[in-house]
């Protein structure tokens, strides 16, 4: 899963990660509070590491790069063209709630 979650000074941290809410949990205990943007459920490592030469230029370190309109254009883009990809909010119950909208489940 290729994920989007932004910090409060505004960064946004472009990820892959098999277990998101886990992944979530520590990049919060480390960042505090956060705002999950986006997640892609079939997400590649590929899509991940493309996404981040794509905006190299707006790195901050490691995989948060500064929040940028052409960030949110390709979240937006994904949004549009990636029909099982689930904006959600901050909870398990919220991921569960889109993913029912597909008739899908969540372990």
């Amino acid at each position: 899963m290729v994920y989007f979650v932004q910090r409060k000074n505004g960064d946004i941290k472009i990820g892959y990660t098999t277990q998101f809410y886990n992944r979530r949990a520590r990049i919060k205990s480390d960042h505090g509070k956060l705002k999950t943007l986006y997640t892609i459920d079939s997400g590649s490592l590929w899509l991940e590491k493309m996404l981040h030469n794509e905006f190299s230029h707006l790195s901050k370190g490691g995989e948060w790069f500064k929040d940028d309109p052409g960030i949110r254009a390709i979240i937006d883009l994904l949004k549009i063209s990636r029909p099982f990809c689930h904006p959600i909010a901050n909870t398990k119950e919220d991921y569960q709630t889109a993913l029912n909208r597909v008739n899908l489940s969540y372990g």
